[in-house]
Order: C-alpha cells, then structure tokens, then sequence
C-alpha cells in the first residue's frame, strides 16, 4: 500500500486561525448527531446524579441530645455500637477529621471544628448524623478570661470564712484559681485564642451552676432561704430540699460536661493545673487549659453547694413516724401515766424519699449526683453523705388530741405534756380505744390505739422498785458550779454504791420507793450525800423510768440533782 503525502504550505496573515482552514466539511450531519448524542448523554447522566441521594443519615444507630452545635463546642451524641475498638476513634465532621472518645456507658464526645455555620455532617464508624453549626465568636481574648477571673474573685468574696475549715475551703479555691490563670498565661497568642473559644462554646452549663446556686441558695440553711416559708420545719426545708435538688441537677450537667471534657482530652481529674501543663502536649494544651477555664467558672458555686449541702444533711427537722411506735396502753384510773411517746426529729435519710414531692425530686439527683461527683473528687472536694441524727424532743399538751373513746366507762380526766389521766368509772378494769392525732413542726401523725385498758388503783410499788434497779448516772450541783458526774448502782435488796469520778472506791447506801396517798411513786436514798440531800423535793416516778431530779431546798426551781435511768 502506498500512501501519498500533500505538502501544505502556510502563510501567516492576521486572518483567525480557524478562517484558513479548508471550507470542506464531509458527510454533514453526522457530526451534529454526535454532538448531539454526547450532550444528550451527558445531560441524562447528569440528571441521574443529580436524582441520586447523599448517603443518609442513620438515625437508628447514632444519636444526639441536640443537633444545634458551636465551633470549638464538645458536642455528645450516643451509639448503641459499644465496641471496645471504638472507645477512642476518629471521624470527620463536614470533611474535617475529628478524634472521638467514649465520654460514658452508650455517649461519645468530640470537638466542633472551625467551620462555616451551616449543616455539616458527622461521618464514624458508628454511623451518620447530620448537625447545624454555629459559628463561636470571642472578640477580645484577654478580655473573656479576665472577666471570668473577675466573676470568680467577687464569688469567693461572697463564700464566709468564719472558721478555720471555711478559711482552708476559700484559700484552696484562690489557690485553684491561681494555678489555672498561671497555666492560660502560659501558653502562645494561637494557644490562648484555641482556649478561649472552647471556653466560650462551653460555657453555657456551668455558668447555669452558679446562676442556680447563688441565687437559689442565697442564705444560710437554716430558715433563711429567701424564697422558703418559715412557717414550720416541714414548709421550710421542704422548700430548702427543693432547691437544693434544682441547684443539685444544674450541676449534674455541669459535671457531665467537666466529664466529657476529661474524657475527650484524655485528662485525668486528679491532675492539678500546673502538672498538666507541665506534662501537657502541645496539641493538646490549650483544650485542656479550656477545661481548667470551665472548672474555674464553678468552683465557688461547687463550694457554697457543698456547704449547704452538709448544714442541711446533719438538720433535725423531719418528725419522727415511730412516735407511735411504743405507745403505753395500760392506766391506773385516775393517776398520770406516761404515754411513752418517741416524740423525735431526725435528718433526712433514705427512708424519707417519699416524705413529699421535694424529698423525691432531692432523692433521684442526690444519687445521680453522687456518681459523677466520686470521678470528680479532686477538683469538687469531698461528696456530703446523707446525715442520720435525731434529736428527741418533749412533746407538748397542746401538740396532740386524743378523741373517739369507746367505752363510755372510761373518762379522760386530763393531759400534761405527754402524761394521760384516764377514770375507770365503773371502778372496774375496763378495755376501750381511743384515737390519738398529734402535731408539730406541719407534720401531723395518727393512730386508733384498740387495746387500751384502765385497772383500778393498786400499789405498784413493786412495780417501780423493780424498774429501779439497776445503774444510774448522777449528775450533782451546787449553786456555782456544775460538780462531778457519779455512777450509782442500786440493788433488789435496798443496797446501793457510789462510784467517785477517777477512783475505783464505793460507797454503800441504802434506798426505798416511797408512795403518797395521792398514789405517786419517789425514790429516796442515804448514806452518801449529805442528810441534808435525804429529803430534798424530787420528781414523782413515771412509768417507765427514765430518770428524776431533786430540787434545793432555798429555791424550789434550782435543780440539785439530776438522776438518769441507764
């Protein structure tokens, strides 16, 4: 085959390029169809991807709390993919690579980049999730953390310091303080900016902590919470439980958050400032100097909580249900009994969870607080555990009815304090009910007792010889000055012995149970005191015995001597 080649000779003119070519044009059509053909099928191809969706989010798999984030915010979502391998894993976020650490049991959290506000999308292996972002703006770094330094100065101000475990709580919130401003100074101009930001987009729960707390809690304990009613202890700290439970859950979340910071940062709570920076990396430091920053926000409010917390703990204000509980039902007609009423108050404990709205709502954040609180030790201080004293308190004629007799030979002739004069007018024993309702504090306790009985007048003295046998406690007196306390022990036989106070020597007495016609039982003794002490004015027993004083005789209401039934 031979093929013959045409020279072509060309001559440059200020004629287009184009203009010099041939005005040939082979078979025509043929290329318009293919023009047509390929722009048709790029066309169909294009709408093809453009009908063809972005890869969904999952919704199933992954969740958050809140869609609505910030740049530089730790934001949380939660997986049901709980696999170790992702405890600390990476993703990307609006094309930006994220790292991601497990922040708690089904959570994980990461760091918002520096992004346009707009929808971004989180893209892990646990799944997808679709995010609207906000832009952090800080306009003036040094003025942001000057003005919190200025916050926490006027909060720690504001803590009392009256005695020296306050004094120690103050300095070692100035301390913190101190630490946290030396490590932001430290770092460069981009390092400090970095902080700032993370501080900024995060700030929102933990300036809630101190707005709550400050303002809810803007009084000492007890009875001066602006906002509570002093009416009675159940009104009262009532209402203080309620707020210590709002201010109580504002800092769960704020401790939720201290947490996720931590976990996100790979910090441990028990590392002070200045050894984080020390020990801190350079990629790493000025989050970690945010998370100090945040702390700093609410270690005063964490203060005072915790303060509150333990004055309210150890208060004596809920009264006593057992006040029932060993109510005496037999009575000697016409002579005055002791009810044996537990008439007590006590702190609030578990058993009181469904005392009222107020304990329940404290309750359930009590125990939700406690959790986070234990990882958060070192920097919060020690959890306040639930208190359990009790104080037990004489009840009142006027704190208690006593209504419904059933028997119509019973009579109640009269109350004192918390002894019962019941008749037998039959002068019989009679059996009856009665129904008692008693008062104190807004908490009101009632009960049908149905096994009551009034007997005829006896001698008991036998009774009451034999409850006074035993040891006793003697505490004596004398006009200036409170003496010595002394153990007595008082025999079946009518003998007794003294013990001195730092001696092991005895004194014998002898004693006897004395009853007057008004049937009244008094226990006398000899042999130790002074005869002069033989025949002092003294309580009448009551039954149980519990104890009784003596009186001087120069001043019938100066207590002499004090016995205590132990």
């Amino acid at each position: 085959m031979f093929v013959t080649v045409r020279r072509i000779s060309f001559t440059p003119t200020n004629t287009p390029y184009h203009e010099n070519l041939p005005s040939y044009r082979p078979y025509p059509g043929i290329i318009d169809r293919h023009l047509r053909f390929c722009t048709n099928g790029v066309r169909l191809l294009q709408e093809k991807q453009d009908a063809t969706p972005e890869t969904p989010d999952t919704p199933g798999t992954i969740s958050a709390p809140t869609t609505s984030v910030a740049t530089f915010q730790v934001a949380t979502f939660y997986s049901k993919e709980l696999s170790e391998q992702y405890r600390e894993t990476q993703g990307t976020f609006g094309g930006v690579t994220v790292q991601i650490r497990r922040s708690g049991d089904s959570s994980y959290a990461f760091l918002v980049p520096e992004l346009p506000a707009g929808k971004h999308t989180l893209d892990c292996p646990m799944g997808r999730l679709t995010f609207t972002v906000a832009v952090t703006k800080v306009e003036n770094t040094t003025a942001v953390v000057d003005d919190l330094m200025k916050r926490v100065d006027a909060q720690i101000e504001a803590l009392p310091a009256a005695t020296p475990d306050e004094v120690e709580e103050v300095n070692e919130v100035r301390a913190f303080k101190s630490e946290v401003l030396k490590l932001y100074n430290s770092l460069n101009a981009d390092q400090k900016r970095q902080a700032a930001l993370i501080y900024e987009a995060n700030r929102a729960s933990f300036q809630r902590v101190n707005a709550n707390i400050f303002n809810n809690l803007n009084g000492s304990i007890t009875m001066r919470q602006s906002d509570c009613p002093r009416t009675d202890f159940k009104s009262y700290y009532g209402c203080t439980a309620d707020n210590l439970a709002a201010s109580a859950e504002e800092l769960v979340k704020a401790s939720e958050d201290a947490l996720e910071f931590l976990a996100l940062g790979a910090m441990s709570a028990y590392l002070a400032p200045a050894s984080f920076g020390l020990s801190a990396a350079a990629s790493t430091i000025a989050f970690g100097t945010a998370g100090y920053l945040l702390i700093t926000e609410v270690k005063p409010a964490v203060t005072k909580f915790r303060r509150d917390f333990a004055a309210f703990r150890n208060i004596n204000w809920i009264f006593s249900k057992a006040l029932f509980s060993t109510i005496w039902t037999e009575f000697e007609t016409g002579i005055s009994t002791n009810l044996r009423l537990r008439s007590a108050f006590h702190s609030l404990t578990s058993n009181d969870r469904d005392l009222m709205p107020s304990t329940q709502r404290f309750f359930k954040v009590y125990y939700q607080l406690d959790l986070y609180w234990d990882r958060l030790v070192q920097v919060f201080g020690t959890f306040p555990r639930i208190g359990g004293t009790i104080e037990y308190k004489p009840i009142n004629t006027a704190d208690y009815t006593i209504t419904g007799i059933s028997n119509p030979n019973v009579q109640l002739e009269g109350r004192t304090g918390e002894n019962v004069t019941f008749k037998s007018l039959s002068g019989k024993t009679e059996t009856f009910s009665y129904h008692i309702r008693a008062s104190k504090e807004g908490f009101t306790y009632e009960k049908d007792v149905t096994n009551a009985r009034v007997i005829p007048i006896v001698d008991s003295s036998s009774f009451y010889r034999a409850a006074c046998v035993g040891n006793w406690t003697v505490y004596g007196y004398d006009p200036n000055n409170p003496t010595s306390v002394y153990t007595l022990e008082l025999k079946a036989d009518g003998t007794g012995t003294y013990t001195v106070p730092n001696s092991t020597k005895k004194y014998g007495v002898s004693w006897f149970i004395r009853r007057t016609n008004e049937n009244e039982y008094r226990l006398y003794e000899s042999g130790f005191w002074h005869p002069a002490y033989d025949e002092l004015t003294r309580d009448r027993l009551d039954y149980p015995v519990t104890g009784f004083k003596t009186y001087a005789n120069f001043d019938k209401n100066f207590v002499s001597q004090r016995f205590i039934k132990n």
